[in-house]
């Protein structure tokens, strides 16, 4: 093989390529490959050269008639071929157990494979158990791989299958920037020359570090004297280097590109603006609203109860999932839906049901369907093709393109799993099919990449992965991040193999790895005229400057120099940030302008310009401030209800709530007569299956005393009340009605005001109508205030008519007692809350803080510091 090296002060693309040669360049670098292309001139009427990576080069010289196999389908078959004791040595439970561990096996047999290894000895311990498990295993699936007449990478470097044909029109293969060649590699290299093929290697490398007999690189020389300009920052905030290095491009007469040791980590695509920045950045397909979507899906079908033939989701998923954008909009929930759902969360119900759904939470109804739906499939090809009929245009992403084309391509590539007549029974692979199903569709599109939306004009800075990025000719760099474990990469545990063992064996080594990090780090300062480096040093998270800037301090006498950006400077930096005016770094940042830092009450904190004002939140603005009620209420900052499934005394006010409301509807035969009463065995009937549908925990030495006491007591209670409810009716009843909500168009404005209208909402429990008067009542199993009743009657009837008479009472259950309010109770209240919604919201400008005596339990006193004053 002819071997070339080019100065690092050479373009090595434009010494490269050649375009009235037709020859076959081979690539080890994806973006170096693009870069030569754009250096090529297609030759009129002649014969076209042809770009490819070593990978592709490789499957081109061993082409198979038989189907190739790759990814999710290996997976299958190697768990396919797994016996019983093979499970239980490696630990395997189930499918989901096996996906990394098989891309390991795969992964290193195709090492192995690549290294001529054909058999590894002297291992001791569990290394030699595990070799010899999956020794065996590698037997059984070659002859299973020849059954059924497939075929993968690996089983395609046969000697039978090696072939230049697709080389019959070239006479030269020119390998670019390969720094090393595994024992397979060298053998086609052998085989290229003697059938007549001209085999050349360009490196832009000094010669003496590169060994010409093994094919590897063996040292990075340094020169004695940079003739590079060279800045070293040091900092330990990524935010302050990201705004430095805007700054100085900014400043800069020329372009720079940033190359970045840790981009894939980095989320400057949601930061930095399309328009000024283009970042050559793969982003993983989990990004995406699409992706967001499906895996709240899954995580609602996971957690739900599927029995006794109704869906019952899990509350506390509903209500994450409900403030996902994506998962909001597929299914049309507003604020005032998440509101309906954030009160039954507060009333501590852990699931939800239809049986919950009013007026306020219809739009909740086709979650539950899909849930339904998607618990009844059980093959790949049906979860794929429901999957394909979802409405995807409402989960388009515009940030990202590709996004929907990568999606049904993937579910494209995972149905064909079935068709190859692999999977004996899904059942086998997981406890529960189409949760096992689901989870094996989104673990397959996190391997899944997409690309950032560009605007279609050339931006002024590009930002690059360092270690992957092409060996272009920049003359101005930046890099960032330069940390140890990011360049050099940390060392990460190898797969049976110690390093050392590696090492006897001929394959690659972390060393040898670490080298070859260091080639690239040092070729891209060589080969430009000026470089910035901005090292990360954090001692506090334990982080290091990396070892390659440290050696190149240390061989020029180079020092870091301070950040020109502090971070005493960061009032500036928002300041620059957020001013549209600003030409400095407005133009960098994807960021929108707001004006001043005040939390001013503005229309746009609520849906519609209409404020839904709940018994609830009535409550914090009245017993706190209304600080509080924008972090709870708008923001959504409220913390968080904790679902349990143990018995508590929440608990057992939704059980009972839900029973009255049950036996209320059982009511409608009986409305005539005014007989309300129940015999206790229909109540004891109903309580008991509403204690079975919640699937409680009850602790054994509490059992007794729930069973035998508590829900007896509860019994007669309840019954006890509908027998007191015949007596306490006046008049002919003609309408009764539980868990009452005024709908939509019922809705009438508390307040009205230029900027939004205030509008009462809530639940009441049970609401009876009769031809003399009007009954509305409040269950309790605990302690309740009056007032909410006020609010309730406000709710049903704001009007006040004249003569209408309207009764109001609370039921203690525990106590078996009505507590009434008194007359003209409502209108009273009504002033207070008039007056305390005008005088914190209405007449507010903006969300304020209030000192009480109470401020020192709140949960926010560490933010607005009011009661520490």
């Amino acid at each position: 093989m002819e071997m070339n090296y080019i100065d690092y002060s050479d373009n090595l693309f434009e010494t490269v390529v050649d375009s009235s040669k037709s020859r076959v360049y081979v690539f080890n670098n994806y973006d170096s490959k693009l870069e030569a292309e754009n250096y090529y001139t297609r030759p009129f009427l002649a014969e076209e050269s042809s770009f490819l990576l070593m990978s592709e080069f490789k499957e081109r010289l061993f082409p198979s008639d038989k189907l190739l196999l790759k990814e999710e389908k290996l997976v299958i078959i190697f768990y396919e071929l797994l016996t019983e004791e093979d499970k239980k040595q490696l630990k395997i439970s189930g499918y989901n157990d096996v996906i990394n561990l098989a891309h390991d096996f795969f992964n290193f047999y195709r090492e192995l494979a690549e290294y001529k290894v054909d058999e590894i000895k002297g291992l001791k311990g569990w290394q030699q158990e595990k070799y010899q498990i999956f020794e065996r295993l590698r037997q059984r699936y070659i002859a299973k791989m020849e059954q059924l007449d497939y075929t993968d990478k690996i089983l395609t470097y046969n000697e039978a299958n090696f072939n230049l044909k697709f080389l019959q029109k070239f006479t030269e293969v020119v390998f670019v920037s390969i720094l090393s060649f595994t024992p397979l590699e060298k053998e086609i290299i052998a085989k290229l020359q003697t059938a007549g093929h001209r085999v050349q290697l360009y490196n832009q490398i000094k010669p003496e570090d590169y060994d010409e007999e093994t094919l590897q690189l063996k040292s990075v020389t340094l020169p004695d004297k940079l003739e590079q300009e060279i800045e070293i920052y040091q900092t330990n905030e990524d935010l302050l280097q990201l705004v430095t290095a805007l700054t100085k491009v900014d400043r800069a007469e020329d372009g720079y590109t940033i190359l970045d040791a840790d981009l894939q980590n980095s989320n400057y695509h949601n930061l930095l603006s399309s328009a000024k920045v283009n970042i050559d950045q793969d982003i993983s397909f989990t990004k995406t609203r699409l992706y967001r979507f499906l895996e709240t899906l899954y995580n609602l079908l996971q957690n739900a109860s599927l029995s006794n033939g109704e869906v019952r989701l899990k509350l506390e998923d509903l209500v994450e999932a409900s403030y996902l954008n994506s998962f909001r909009d597929y299914y049309n929930l507003g604020w005032s839906e998440l509101d309906g759902l954030q009160q039954l969360a507060q009333d501590d119900y852990v699931y939800f049901c239809e049986e919950l759904i009013t007026d306020q939470l219809t739009s909740f109804r086709a979650i539950l369907k899909e849930i339904e739906e998607l618990s009844q499939l059980r093959t790949l090809n049906q979860f794929c093709s429901y999957l394909e009929d979802i409405e995807i245009e409402k989960l388009n992403d515009s940030q990202y393109r590709d996004d929907l084309s990568t999606f049904f391509s993937s579910l494209a590539e995972l149905q064909s799993i079935e068709e190859l007549e692999v999977v004996s029974s899904w059942d086998q692979y997981f406890t529960n099919s189409p949760q096992g199903l689901f989870l094996l569709i989104l673990n397959y599109l996190k391997f899944k990449q997409v690309k950032k939306v560009g605007t279609g004009n050339e931006a002024d800075i590009e930002v690059r992965d360092l270690l992957t990025s092409s060996f272009a000719q920049r003359d101005q760099i930046m890099l960032l991040n330069l940390a140890e474990g990011r360049v050099p990469l940390a060392q990460e545990a190898n797969f049976l193999l110690t390093d050392s063992q590696r090492t006897q064996l001929g394959l690659k080594s972390y060393q040898q790895q670490r080298l070859e990090m260091k080639y690239k780090f040092f070729r891209h300062l060589l080969s430009s005229k000026q470089v910035v480096i901005f090292a990360i040093k954090d001692q506090a998270n334990n982080i290091a400057t990396s070892s390659f800037v440290e050696e190149l301090k240390l061989k020029y006498n180079l020092t870091s120099k301070e950040l020109e950006v502090t971070s005493q400077d960061y009032p500036e930096i928002m300041k620059n940030i957020f001013n549209s005016n600003s030409d400095l770094l407005a133009s960098n940042f994807n960021l929108t302008t707001e004006d001043g830092d005040k939390l001013k009450i503005i229309a746009d904190d609520f849906s519609n310009q209409e404020l839904s004002m709940t018994y609830y939140k009535y409550s914090t603005l009245k017993r706190y401030c209304s600080y509080r009620f924008y972090l709870d209420h708008i923001v959504g900052l409220e913390e968080q209800v904790e679902f349990s499934k143990q018995m508590s005394p929440k608990i057992i006010g939704i059980l009972v709530h839900q029973t009255f409301a049950e036996l209320i509807d059982k009511l409608e035969g009986k409305i005539k007569a005014n007989d309300l009463r129940f015999d206790r065995a229909v109540v004891k009937e109903i309580l008991t299956n509403k204690i079975e549908l919640f699937d409680l925990k009850i602790p054994d030495y509490y059992e007794q005393y729930y069973l035998e006491v508590m829900f007896k007591s509860i019994e007669e209670s309840i019954e006890y009340f509908f027998k007191m409810l015949s007596n306490r009716v006046e008049g002919t009843i003609t309408d009764i009605t539980t868990e009452w909500q005024p709908s939509q168009n019922d809705k009438r404005s508390f307040i009205e005001n230029e900027a939004f209208d205030i509008c009462l909402n809530g639940r009441v429990d049970l609401i009876i109508e009769t031809d003399k008067s009007k009954q509305i009542i409040d269950y309790k199993t605990g302690s309740g205030n009056t007032d909410q009743l006020d609010f309730y009657h406000l709710l049903y009837e704001s009007d006040f008519e004249v003569g209408e008479i309207i009764n109001k009472s609370m039921y203690n259950v525990m106590e078996r007692k009505f507590e009434r309010t008194y007359p003209g109770s409502e209108e009273k209240f009504a002033e207070t809350l008039k007056e305390v919604l005008e005088e914190q919201i209405v007449n507010s400008l903006e969300y304020q803080t209030d000192f009480k005596s109470r401020c020192k339990r709140c949960n926010y006193l560490d933010v607005c510091q009011e009661g520490l004053k």
